[in-house]
C-alpha cells in the first residue's frame, strides 16, 4: 500500500534533491513528493492523502489555520527553534541525518510506528469478477488459507448479501460494521478488536460483511482507504485479501490500490463480453498486465461450487497455489 510524505519548500531544487535521495535510499516506508506552493500541496493531500508533511518554517506560517495533516514536521533553516508544538528538523544537514530523524519521529507516532517496524509493506490482494457465480469467494478463501501457513493474513468480505457466515459454519462475534464503527471512534487496540470479531479458517482471519446491503453501499471509498491504512498502521497483517463486489463505492479506485487483482472467470462464451469490457478499463490505464491475474475456476456447473468452496486440496488447491506464487513473487 502506498504511503506518502510531502516536502513543501519554496526552494524546489532543495526539495527535489532531498526527495531523490530518500526515494532511492530504501528502508524508508514513504514515497516522497515535492511542492513549493501550499495550495498545490493541499490539493494533492485532498486527492491522495498524506502521511507526513515536512514543511519549511517560512511556509509553515501559511498552515497555522489549516494544517494539511496532523503529522506535520517543521524543516527549519536556522538553528533557532520556531515556537511550535510540532517536531522540528534542521534543514541544512545531511539527507541521511534527516531520514534518521524522520524515522525516529515516525516510530514514536501511534499511527505511523508500525510502518517503521515492519519488514515489508502490507500487500493488498483483491478478488473480483464481473461475472456472477464464478467461484470468487471460494478461491479467495482457498488462497488465504494457503498464504496463512507462512504469513499473517486477513480476509475482508465486501460482498453484498453475503452468506459467508452460514457457508463456513463459523461463529463470528461481529462483522464489517463493527470494524468501521471502531475506526470512526478511534479504537486504540485495533489488532485485539479484529481478533474479537473475526473468525478463523485454517489460520486465516476473516471479517464477514455487513448483514444489510444498505450499510455496505453507504461506505465511501475514503472510508475503505482509511480502514486499509489503519490495518497496516496498527496491526501485523502482512496480507489483506479483499472479496470485492459491485456494491463497493469507488470500486475502480479501490482496485487500483491493490498490489494484485485476481479475476475469476468461467469458460462460458455468453459471459466473455462482460469480462472483456471490464479488462478494457484497466488496459486503457496501461497497468492491466501487472495488476490483473485471470484465473479460470476449476468447475463448470453451478451445482459443483460446494466441492471447491474454501478448499485447499484438489483442483481448487492447485489453483490457489498458483495464485499464492503470483502474490508472494
Amino acid at each position: 500500500m502506498k504511503h506518502t510524505m510531502i516536502i513543501l519548500d519554496k526552494d524546489l531544487q532543495y526539495a527535489d534533491k532531498a526527495a531523490g535521495y530518500i526515494n532511492n535510499r530504501g528502508g524508508f516506508p514513504f514515497e516522497v513528493v515535492t511542492f513549493n506552493r501550499v495550495s498545490e500541496a493541499r490539493e494533492y493531500e485532498r486527492k491522495a492523502g498524506v502521511d507526513i508533511l515536512l514543511v519549511s518554517d517560512e511556509l509553515s506560517e501559511e498552515l497555522k489555520d489549516r494544517e494539511i495533516t496532523d503529522n506535520t514536521v517543521i524543516l527549519s533553516g536556522s538553528s533557532f527553534v520556531p515556537d511550535t508544538d510540532n517536531k522540528v528538523i534542521y534543514k541544512y544537514q545531511s539527507c541521511e541525518n534527516i531520514v534518521k530523524e524522520l524515522l525516529l519521529y515516525a516510530s514514536g507516532k501511534e499511527n505511523l510506528g508500525n510502518l517503521i517496524s515492519r519488514k515489508s509493506r502490507m500487500k493488498i490482494v483483491g478478488f473480483y469478477s464481473p461475472i456472477g457465480r464464478s467461484g470468487q469467494t471460494g478461491i479467495g478463501l482457498s488462497t488465504g488459507q494457503l498464504l496463512a501457513k507462512n504469513h499473517r493474513v486477513l480476509f475482508l468480505d465486501m460482498d453484498c448479501h453475503s452468506n459467508l457466515k452460514d457457508a463456513l459454519g463459523i461463529r463470528f462475534s461481529g462483522d464489517m460494521s463493527d470494524l468501521i464503527y471502531a475506526m470512526n471512534n478511534d479504537s486504540k487496540d485495533l489488532a485485539t478488536l479484529i481478533g474479537g470479531i473475526s473468525g478463523s479458517l485454517g489460520g486465516l482471519d476473516i471479517v464477514p460483511s455487513m448483514e444489510r446491503h444498505a450499510d455496505l453501499i453507504s461506505i465511501s471509498y475514503k472510508e475503505w482507504q482509511s480502514i486499509l491504512k489503519q490495518i497496516e498502521y496498527r496491526t501485523d497483517y502482512e496480507y489483506v485479501l479483499l472479496d470485492l463486489s459491485k456494491a463497493v463505492q469507488g470500486l475502480g479506485k479501490l482496485i487500483a490500490t491493490c498490489n494484485k487483482l485476481i479475476v475469476t472467470v468461467i469458460e462460458d462464451d455468453r459471459e466473455q463480453g462482460k469480462l472483456k469490457a471490464f479488462l478494457r478499463e484497466f488496459e486503457e490505464d496501461g497497468n492491466a498486465s501487472e495488476l490483473i491475474k485471470k484465473v479460470i475456476v476449476p468447475f463448470r456447473q453451478a451445482g459443483d461450487k460446494e466441492k471447491i468452496f474454501a478448499a485447499t486440496t484438489g483442483e481448487a488447491g492447485e489453483c490457489a497455489k498458483e495464485i499464492v506464487k503470483e502474490i508472494v513473487a
